[in-house]
């Protein structure tokens, strides 16, 4: 964290995200320490046979304070100690136990969807083709997913 001392924010984000801004508002957005401004709050996975009843974090698209994000690197350390549960249970305990909020704020901001292998034929060069929207990507995505675990 040294080398970051001099920023306030932070966004953490997956490598595989396709981001859609219908807002150019993030460097305004006000933040709060102890704080995560995603797409989604912790919620319950019920199709989860081996732990409905756990709450789960999304780890796609997180916004925070530098304060909030000091405290959210320690989640490796505590991910060590207990390497074989679901990550997405475990950000969440890690979560509430550290008294930071996950708030939904993001989509007001923007649209993500994680780009799976099938939707390459999309994009040329990187960039979307005009014949294809950004629901075109999130109907892809939908049936990779519908495909892989049916």
């Amino acid at each position: 964290l040294l080398p970051y001392h001099n920023y306030s924010k932070v966004l953490l984000l997956r490598p595989d995200l396709y981001i859609h801004s219908y807002k150019d508002e993030l460097d305004s957005f006000k933040i709060n320490d102890n704080n995560i401004y995603s797409h989604s709050k912790l919620y319950l996975n019920k199709n989860d046979p081996t732990n409905p009843s756990a709450l789960r974090s999304t780890d796609l698209f997180l916004y925070m304070s530098i304060n909030t994000f000091k405290k959210l690197s320690g989640f490796y350390n505590y991910y060590l100690k207990q390497p074989y549960s679901e990550v997405h249970s475990l950000l969440a305990k890690f979560i509430i136990e550290n008294g930071i909020e996950m708030n939904d704020d993001m989509k007001n901001l923007c649209n993500i969807v994680v780009l799976r292998d099938s939707s390459k034929h999309l994009f040329e060069n990187g960039l979307l083709k005009e014949e294809y929207s950004f629901n075109d990507i999130v109907n892809d995505g939908h049936q990779w997913w519908v495909k892989k675990y049916k």
